[in-house]
């Protein structure tokens, strides 16, 4: 046979028919002169009407550029193109468009979920600085994604291989990435790293690079990977860090130079490491302590402390000078402290810590993070944080949470030293009793929570935190911290959600499969069992064995049609409706349905429209919608009669079907037009059928403005309402 005759019986038309391929032909005037089905439905046009390419393409500029090429004589040429569907959603279309004869011809394939997913993912890449890469041993080649080239700071015109990346790993970070890269090509394992880098323009940025390899045969194929951008993030860990540990060091400082000052009793003292430091006596007052003071800085001092006394605008204090030690040597010191006010609003006494200033490596690290350490420590650290004295009473509290204190109870917490309990609700503070014993003797808690007192809708991780003055002593303070992890729960729950959901689907899934099983296998049997009549018996009850296998036929059909079309209206595709004769389309239905009901002795009454009546729709859909209602109606009804009578009302062609059937149950009355639902169920039905019939029915005649309604009463008949709107025009919609 030659190339041309077996080119000749190629199906090029039934691949363009009934493949995923659009086609069109298209004229230099951009009128579309041929198009395969697909591309006609999926654009909404009509093929014996010739339209305008411009009317469905959201990007003419771009074909009409591409062309220009064509219409020079070269080769086929591949574009993405962007039309717009009859549901006015972009479609992009990934087509090969050649020349001929002064025609275009277009062959293409729907990527619009491939051009979605991407846009996405490079939305995704930017939100979250990410860049990806891929390389090939084999030859070399490695690509970069614009983000990645973005992160190091490239030109345009940079061109990356497979050693480029060690060109930008900075010097300390060197060795970690080679061991890291080796485990892809010795171990054949993938690798995920946190490395600094310096970028084309000389800044150090952190990274995080993971690679993934592509083995076989024992060695690597292919290799992909992301490389993200975390400057800020490290940055910020860096920093809560170098904060953890200053404030390690703080609260060490507090159980070696932690003090309180009686301003009403006039006493002063150490915590015992201290005073055991400087030479103390256990108590001192106000003019002993001076007397410690150097003589050059006692006036400085004594006008500081009455400068912070006297300060309404803040709650901590703060003063600097030398103490003579017990040697005799003079070193300085800062101090840190909070003032704590009494129920006239005046500071009654004063809490906080000395730090030693003389060790050089201590005054670099504490001279800027160690000034109002009280104040960093509740207002920047944590997002709430309350501090309690040795009595559960309120000395101190971040800026946000006083005010929400402020506001639950009418005064200010701080400077009346309200019981913590004070602002809790009673559960609240039952759960708090219960804890103070475990406080007082130096425990550190930590639970998750809900506090009334802060955000009712939120849960927070909650840290008590006693605060010593000597390890052998029992607590002075109690620092509260409250971390809000209610995103986090909130996530947990979504993730919980949606486990359940995909349980849902999964059981829907088999219980579908189940009762489509169910109703396939009978008829199917029923096929295979007169086919054993006929053949061991040709000569036998020809009619009955005939028949049997009709109904058998038409079941299975029936079920098939059934299911399909439930799910294109599940789907909103359905056909496009246009005029119909539906006096004509009952005419031959009710025929029909005549001899089913004559099959099993039932009367059959059907008064038809006395005029031709004109509905839009398909006919297919809609015939098949009121002949399951009929088919219903005969099937359930073991004796009696069917009636179908049809009348005109007020725009509507109204049909109604009764019967003097089983009837249904009222609490099931909402549930028969439900998919999969069975008048009767189990293995024990009396009636077969896979629940689809009437669910199909009420959603296609929703799609066309029609109605079903339904009236029954148990073991004396159901009478079903058909409503459909006339046509407008005739012309169909």
């Amino acid at each position: 046979m030659s190339q041309s005759s077996q080119f000749s019986d190629f199906p090029l038309q039934e691949i363009m028919d009934h493949s995923c391929v659009f086609t069109a032909v298209v004229g230099q005037d951009l009128s579309i002169l041929k198009a395969n089905q697909r591309l006609a439905d999926l654009l909404g046009v009509d093929l014996d009407n010739q339209i305008s390419l411009e009317k469905v393409l959201l990007n003419p500029k771009k074909w009409t550029d591409s062309v220009q090429q064509l219409d020079q004589g070269q080769d086929p040429i591949k574009k993405t193109l962007k039309f717009i569907s009859k549901d006015h959603l972009p479609i992009y279309l990934k087509c090969s468009i050649g020349f001929h004869n002064g025609r275009y011809y277009m062959i293409g394939i729907d990527i619009t979920d491939d051009v979605l997913a991407h846009k996405a993912l490079v939305k995704v890449a930017q939100i979250a600085q990410m860049g990806g890469f891929t390389y090939n041993p084999y030859n070399d080649e490695t690509y970069w994604t614009d983000m990645l080239y973005k992160i190091l700071d490239l030109p345009g015109d940079y061109e990356p291989n497979g050693e480029s990346i060690f060109d930008f790993i900075h010097p300390d970070h060197m060795e970690a990435f080679v061991l890291a890269v080796q485990s892809i090509y010795v171990d054949l394992e993938p690798y995920d790293i946190k490395v600094k880098v310096i970028s084309f323009q000389g800044i150090e940025k952190w990274v995080r690079i993971a690679a993934y390899p592509e083995n076989g045969f024992n060695e690597v194929l292919f290799v992909y990977g992301i490389f993200q951008d975390i400057t800020v993030s490290e940055t910020a860990s860096l920093e809560l860090r170098d904060l953890k540990e200053t404030m390690e060091m703080a609260l060490m400082a507090m159980n070696s130079g932690y003090f309180t000052f009686d301003l009403k009793q006039d006493d002063i003292s150490y915590s015992k490491a201290f005073r055991e430091e400087l030479g103390f006596e256990d108590h001192l007052n106000k003019t002993a302590f001076k007397q410690l003071i150097h003589p050059d800085d006692v006036e400085q001092a004594d006008q500081k402390h009455l400068e912070q006394l006297r300060d309404p605008n803040t709650q901590h204090y703060f003063n600097e000078y030398r103490l003579r030690a017990h040697d005799g040597n003079y070193q300085h010191y800062e101090v840190y402290g909070w003032k704590i006010f009494d129920k006239e609003a005046k500071v009654s006494r004063i809490i906080g810590n000395l730090i030693n200033r003389e060790k050089e490596h201590l005054l670099e690290v504490e001279k800027d993070k160690h000034e109002r350490q009280l104040e960093v420590l509740i207002d920047n650290a944590f997002l709430h944080s309350v501090l309690l004295d040795k009595n559960f009473r309120i000395i101190a509290a971040d800026s946000k949470t006083q005010h929400r204190l402020e506001k639950l109870i009418g005064v200010n917490p701080v400077l009346h030293q309200s019981d913590f309990t004070a602002v809790l609700n009673h559960e609240e503070a039952q759960d708090f009793n219960l804890l103070r014993s475990r406080l007082r003797m130096g425990d550190e808690i930590r639970m998750e929570l809900a506090h009334q007192f802060l955000d009712p809708e939120a849960i927070y991780d909650t840290l008590y935190k006693p605060v010593l003055a000597d390890k052998d002593a029992q607590p002075e303070n109690y620092l509260l911290y409250f971390f809000d992890i209610s995103e986090q729960r909130r996530i947990q729950n979504e993730l919980k959600q949606m486990n359940h959901k995909v349980q849902q689907m999964h059981e829907m899934k088999t219980n579908i499969l189940t009762k489509v099983g169910h109703e396939l296998k009978t008829p199917m049997s029923s096929l295979l069992l007169t086919t054993d009549l006929l053949t061991q018996n040709p000569g036998q009850q020809m009619e009955e064995v005939l028949a049997a296998q009709r109904e058998s036929v038409e079941r299975i059909n029936t079920t098939f049609d059934n299911i399909v079309n439930q799910s294109l209206v599940d789907q909103s595709i359905t056909p496009l409706a246009k005029a119909i004769n539906l006096t004509a389309s009952l005419h031959q239905l009710g025929r029909t349905y005549d001899s089913k009901a004559q099959l099993k002795g039932l009367a059959y009454e059907f008064k038809n429209f006395s005029k031709p009546i004109i509905v839009d729709g398909d006919e297919s859909f809609l015939v098949q919608s009121i002949g399951n209602v009929i088919n219903n109606a005969i099937k359930f009804t073991e004796k009696g009669k069917v009636k179908i009578h049809c009348r005109e009302s007020a725009g509507l062609a109204v049909i109604m079907i009764e019967d003097t059937g089983i009837g249904i149950k009222n609490e099931l009355i909402n549930d028969i037009f439900e998919p999969f639902h069975q008048v009767s169920s189990g293995d024990t039905r009396a009636f077969d059928g896979n629940g689809l019939g009437l669910s199909f029915t009420k959603s296609y005649l929703e799609t066309i403005g029609g109605k079903i309604s339904v009236s029954s009463v148990l073991n004396y008949g159901t009478l079903f309402t058909i409503s459909l709107p006339l046509s407008q025009d005739g012309q169909g919609n």
